[in-house]
């Protein structure tokens, strides 16, 4: 028999790799998912009948119109240019009110535009009569000094 220094074989084991370590600290946790909050439905608007002009909300032309005529027809009324001012201010105001009932709308601009028109032609009206009669229209003198 020869003499064959055979050692017997061992199987080879594959090397297993180290186990992964856990983490020193747990990862965090994540949070909860946000749900979006919830709202009631809001009701929308009925939706203009057909053929009709859908109305803006907010204040009217007329009676800002009003108001801005008014307010000019207030510092100019001792001349002659407050008194179309002041008309204007007081048929505005007249169909701004109807306007704004329509629409919804407050009622400030239209009652101050009125109120500044109406105040405004009284002023006018004063001016006139006070300066009627501060005139003597029997003298064709004029005293220049």
């Amino acid at each position: 028999m020869s003499q064959d220094s055979e050692t017997p074989e061992q199987p080879e084991t594959p090397e297993t790799p180290a186990e992964p370590t856990p983490p020193a600290t747990p990862p965090p946790a994540e949070p909860p998912a946000m749900q979006p909050p919830t709202t009631p439905p809001v009701a929308q608007p009925a939706a203009p009948v057909a053929g009709a002009p859908a109305l803006k909300p907010g204040q009217g032309g007329l009676a800002i119109a009003a108001f801005v005529c008014g307010l000019g027809g207030i510092f100019t009324s001792w001349c002659c240019i407050g008194l179309p001012l002041a008309i204007a201010a007081v048929v505005c105001g007249i169909l701004g009110k109807k306007d704004a009932e329509k629409r919804g709308a407050s009622s400030w601009m239209w009652i101050t535009g009125l109120t500044l028109g109406i105040v405004s032609l009284v002023i006018f009206v004063i001016v006139v009569i006070v300066s009627g009669l501060n005139t003597d229209f029997n003298t064709t003198e004029f005293n220049i000094n």
